[in-house]
Order: structure tokens, then C-alpha cells, then sequence
């Protein structure tokens, strides 16, 4: 072959690859920081929905409200005097192998939760590649995992519950993949008792001031 016929040839082939590369784009991707491994939370007593106002706040913007303030468990709660015995926290942290760890830990709970079974509870949206059209999110609203680790019979006036959301049940979380986790709620939900609550029993929040 002729040096000018093969320089044609290398030029038809290097046009060729120039085209092939234009017209295949990488897999999309979904928008994520570069490094977000740890949420800390209070656990602070969770009301129900104000469905009913019959007064409104005190603010410059009046707000219906409802009063009196109603507990979403009207059995088990932080042990009294108030502001002064009970707290507890919670904790999500991802692993290096892909998995999502959730813990709580709560002290000083009243009589009505000694004894009393309370389980682990999140709402998390969850943002992954592991989808057939990638990227993808879903929701796993008020998710309760009712499993030795996900739960605490409290003892003591203390719940302490550490437990995992791993590859094997979601399915979506993999080393070397980023998968965003938004938790939307938390908490501690009672699970047997008398009047179960419709909701948490001790939910993810703050304390003003």
C-alpha cells in the first residue's frame, strides 16, 4: 500500500471514530455533592396534623392553629418534668459498601412506653442509576421495618435501635454508585399497646430556641 493510501485509510478511520464517539452520550446522570455520608437528629415528641384550627398565632402573620397541641401517641412520650429529663437522637450514615444505616437512641421515656415495642420509621426519596431507564428517584413514604434490629422493647425508659436499609432490600444502592438519599421523616413509632398511634411516637426535629 502506498504511504498517501494509507494515510487516506487512517483518515476514513479516524472520521470514523470522531462520528461513532459524537453520536454515543454517556448514561445520564443524576446531580449529587461530592461528599454528604452523615444526618444528625433530636428526637423531639410528634403532634398530629392541625386538621381543625380554633385559634390562630400571635404573629405579625396570624396562622390557624390548633390548641390544645394533641400528641400523635397519647401513651408513651418523654418522661416528666418536662424540658428537663427525657431526649434522645438519631443518626443516618452510608457505608462503605453501599448500605444505609439508621440508629436512634432515646432515654427517660415515660411509664406508659416501658415495656412497649417502638420501631425505626423513615420517609426517604431515593435518587439512583440502578433503574431501567436511568437515573431514577422513588419514594418510600412512613417506610417501618419491623425486624429485631429495626426495633427496641424499651427497658429502663431507654430505646436503643440500630439497623440497615442494604442492597438486598432496596436494591439500589451499590459501592461506587452515588445514591441520593433524602429523608423526608423520622422517628420512633409505637407498635403494640393500647391506642397505637396513627403516627411517630418521637419524630426527627428541633427545639426553639
Amino acid at each position: 500500500m502506498r504511504a498517501s493510501g494509507f494515510i487516506s485509510t487512517v483518515g476514513r478511520l479516524a472520521l470514523v471514530a470522531l462520528v461513532v464517539a459524537a453520536t454515543v452520550r454517556p448514561a445520564a446522570a443524576h446531580d449529587e455533592p461530592r461528599r454528604a455520608k452523615t444526618i444528625r437528629a433530636p428526637l423531639i415528641t410528634a403532634y398530629l396534623a392541625c386538621t381543625n384550627p380554633n385559634t390562630v398565632t400571635a404573629g405579625s402573620i396570624p396562622i390557624p392553629a390548633c390548641s390544645p397541641p394533641e400528641r400523635s401517641d397519647s401513651e408513651c412520650g418523654f418522661e416528666g418534668p418536662f424540658f428537663k429529663a427525657g431526649y434522645g437522637k438519631a443518626a443516618g450514615t452510608t457505608t462503605p459498601i453501599g448500605d444505609f444505616k439508621l440508629s436512634f437512641v432515646a432515654h427517660n421515656l415515660g411509664p406508659g412506653c416501658e415495656g412497649r415495642k417502638l420501631c425505626s420509621v423513615a420517609s426517604l426519596r431515593i435518587t439512583t442509576q440502578r433503574c431501567l431507564a436511568s437515573p431514577c428517584s422513588f419514594d418510600l413514604p412512613n417506610f417501618l421495618n419491623d425486624s429485631v434490629t429495626s426495633c427496641c422493647v424499651v427497658t429502663g425508659g431507654t430505646c436503643v435501635v440500630s439497623t440497615t436499609f442494604n442492597s438486598e432490600f432496596l436494591g439500589a444502592l451499590k459501592q461506587g454508585e452515588k445514591t441520593g438519599i433524602e429523608i423526608t421523616g423520622c422517628g420512633l413509632k409505637r407498635v403494640d399497646g393500647p391506642n397505637l398511634p396513627t403516627g411517630y411516637t418521637f419524630t426527627c426535629g428541633v427545639l426553639a430556641p
